[in-house]
């Protein structure tokens, strides 16, 4: 049983791993205007957290025939400037057809694949993943080894992992090169992505924000107060983007350990925020948005007035539609459930306040 809880508390401990490396590449994202820089520092990222001899990130042209490598790490010079490998062809050009995953170990066998390039010819083992967008596959990411190693199905799930919140990032990052200003846009998208991977709260950043703007509206607060409150209740949950799928969905009851990794949301989605300048005061509504009035919530303990205005609005309201919508481990509550709670809850876990803006809101007489 002990080696048991051993052996899960690391293997938390490396998702929590692939979840910095992963906030690392959003916050490039975000702060770096320049597409190559961005890829470049990426393969920085998965080559610290993964084994490899070689990591590249080859995109394809718009015609989507051809793969050339845009960053790379460990692989030859003269392979890196200007050679193209045709879809179909070669490991990348095989998961670029396919449109799926491939992890392999063992050198390459005559005739597995169409005319591999030759730096492949070396390749021990490798895992390859397809960069996919709302339009389609754009690219792939390999990792490979040229000694004796074997990549296993975590190592595969992790590189994914990155991969896929990799390509979320990317269409943005071409944003970012189009218009001067899209740093906005690029944290609205992945706001908009983390809603995608959730089923079990689709909607729920929209629903928010209506009801934040409504609630202060009734407090009377500031045009300003109101513009962040916005955007505070939109992003709220970003820092969720790089949860695994299996903590982030899961049926039953979580762990203490994945309970702790759950709430750290917080804290990393005013990292990724704050990173735009013109939202800073809104990480700061991002990073308090779970404190409670009474002072026991965290991540700082803050207590009554202490806590931001618009983090005190939007904990009621994430609470309310949190119990109004189904979630993996239980169906939805009734409304009127969902009020009686919010209002035994007043004074203790919320602002009072808040509460009676909130019922006069969704209760009017």
């Amino acid at each position: 049983m002990a080696f048991a809880l051993k052996q899960d508390r690391a293997k938390l401990m490396k998702e929590l791993d692939v979840f910095n490396a992963l906030l690392k590449i959003l916050g490039l994202l975000i702060s770096i205007p320049k597409m190559q820089d961005v890829l470049h520092r990426i393969v920085d990222a998965i080559r610290n957290l993964i084994l490899c001899d070689t990591c590249s990130i080859m995109l394809l042209d718009v015609k989507r025939e051809f793969l050339t490598v845009q960053a790379s790490y460990g692989l030859d010079e003269r392979y890196v400037q200007g050679a193209i490998q045709r879809m179909g062809d070669g490991i990348a050009g095989w998961v670029a057809l396919h449109r799926k995953p491939l992890l392999l170990n063992g050198p390459i066998q005559e005739g597995q694949f169409n005319n591999y390039m030759e730096h492949e010819k070396n390749i021990v083992s490798s895992i390859a993943i397809p960069i996919e967008t709302k339009d389609g596959i754009i690219g792939v990411v390999c990792i490979s080894m040229k000694s004796e190693y074997e990549y296993t199905k975590d190592d595969e799930r992790r590189l994914l992992l990155i991969v896929r919140n990799l390509a979320i990032a990317m269409e943005n990052a071409h944003l970012f090169e189009e218009l001067e200003k899209t740093n906005l846009e690029t944290i609205m998208a992945l706001a908009q992505a983390l809603e995608t991977r959730d089923a079990y709260t689709r909607g729920h950043t929209e629903r928010t924000a209506r009801l934040a703007l409504a609630i202060a509206e009734r407090l009377e607060l500031p045009e300003k107060t109101k513009e962040r409150l916005k955007y505070a209740a939109i992003l709220h949950d970003i820092g969720k983007i790089g949860i695994p799928d299996n903590i982030l969905n899961k049926p039953g009851k979580l762990t203490d350990e994945e309970y702790t990794f759950i709430k750290q949301h917080s804290i990393r989605g005013a990292e990724i925020v704050k990173q735009v300048d013109a939202l800073k005061l809104v990480a700061t509504i991002i990073l308090h948005h779970h404190e409670r009035w009474d002072g026991s919530g965290y991540p700082d303990g803050l207590k009554g007035e202490k806590i931001p205005i618009e983090a005190r609005i939007v904990s009621v309201l994430d609470a309310f539609d949190a119990m109004t919508s189904d979630r993996p481990y239980r169906r939805a509550l009734t409304v009127e459930v969902a009020i009686a709670e919010l209002k035994r809850c007043s004074g203790t876990q919320f602002d009072p306040k808040v509460i009676d803006a909130f019922m006069a809101e969704i209760q009017p007489k």
